[in-house]
C-alpha cells in the first residue's frame, strides 16, 4: 500500500480509501493498526473511514478492524446494453452501457449496484484513454 516516493505525505481520504479496499482484497482482513501504519493516518480516522466505505458497502467493520465485502455480481439490463450497442463503439459503448445501468439501478434505490457501475464506467475510461495514449 506505500510507495517510496509517499513518505511524509498524507493521503486525501479518497485515496486512502481506495488503499484500505485494495488491500482488503488482496488480504480479506485488516486491523486498524496495519491500516494506520500503511495510510500514516490516526485511529480516530481510519475509524472514519471505515464506517464510511461500510456505509458505502464496500467492506464490513469488525471489532479492530474489517473485512473484505464479497463481491456482488453485475449483470447490466438488455436495454442498457442494446442502446450502447447502438449509440457507441467498442469501449465508448461499454462506458456509456455502465452508465445507464447506474442510472437505472439508482432510481431504483440501489446505490450500491450504482455505484459500482460507474466505477466500471470510470475504469472502462481509464483503459481506453491508456490504449489511446
Amino acid at each position: 500500500m506505500r510507495h517510496a516516493n509517499d513518505v511524509g505525505r498524507r493521503n486525501p481520504a479518497p485515496v486512502r480509501r481506495q488503499q484500505i479496499v485494495n488491500a482488503l482484497a488482496e488480504r480479506g482482513f485488516l486491523t486498524i493498526p496495519e491500516i494506520q501504519a500503511a495510510t500514516r493516518a490516526s485511529a480516530a480516522t481510519i475509524r472514519r473511514d471505515l464506517l464510511a466505505l461500510s456505509g458505502l458497502g464496500r467492506l464490513i467493520r469488525v471489532h479492530g478492524g474489517a473485512l473484505a465485502c464479497p463481491p456482488r455480481p453485475h449483470v447490466p439490463t438488455q436495454r442498457n446494453r442494446s442502446w450502447a450497442a447502438e449509440n457507441g463503439s467498442g469501449r465508448q459503448g461499454e462506458v456509456i452501457g455502465h452508465v445507464l445501468t447506474a442510472l437505472a439501478a439508482a432510481r431504483q434505490g440501489d446505490l450500491q449496484a450504482a455505484e459500482a457501475s460507474l466505477y466500471r464506467a470510470l475504469e472502462t475510461c481509464r483503459r481506453l484513454r491508456r490504449s489511446r495514449d
